[in-house]
């Protein structure tokens, strides 16, 4: 023994602990890549599944503002039938007014009233069926939604519909 050997257990020692720390910091690089790759792809998939909502919410609003469009066509084809029914209305009580003038019977009274009232019901049954086939037609159903107010919003359609439906 030279008296070398202390040292040089010391050293080899040091080394050892060295090349062991080494190691275990290029096992915890390893890890923390390892951990950063899966964080990145992580991101990356959420961008992808973000982008995805934004255009499924995109699709989405297209299909709303179609159905708004069409809503308000539908309205519009609804004023216009109003409208010339309306007009049919006074036509046809002008006509029978003008009839029952020319028979020397008055419309305020007796048949005449009965004649110029049956002209005013029927035109009335025909804007209650009208109005309530445009109602229907402006409801977008979920069926899926169980709240009582919307069961008797549905009840009620399904009642005006019936109740067009001559018994």
């Amino acid at each position: 023994m030279t008296g070398m050997e202390p040292a040089l257990l010391m050293a080899a020692g040091s080394a050892a602990g060295t090349a062991a720390s080494a190691a275990t910091a290029g096992s915890t690089m390893a890890t923390v890549l390892g951990g950063l790759s899966t964080g990145l792809s992580t991101v990356g998939g959420l961008a992808q599944t973000m982008q995805g909502m934004r255009q499924s919410r995109a699709q989405v609003n297209a299909q709303n503002q179609q159905m708004m469009r069409q809503h308000q066509i539908q309205a519009a084809q609804h004023q216009v039938a109003e409208r010339e029914r309306e007009r049919k209305r006074k036509s046809q009580l002008a006509a029978a007014r003008a009839r029952l003038g020319a028979s020397g019977i008055s419309g305020t009274s007796g048949s005449g009233a009965a004649l110029l009232g049956g002209i005013n019901a029927g035109f009335d049954r025909q804007a209650n069926d009208a109005n309530a086939l445009f109602n229907l037609s402006q409801v977008q159903p979920n069926l899926l939604d169980d709240r009582p107010q919307r069961i008797r919003q549905f009840t009620q359609l399904g009642q005006q519909v019936i109740g067009m439906i001559p018994g």
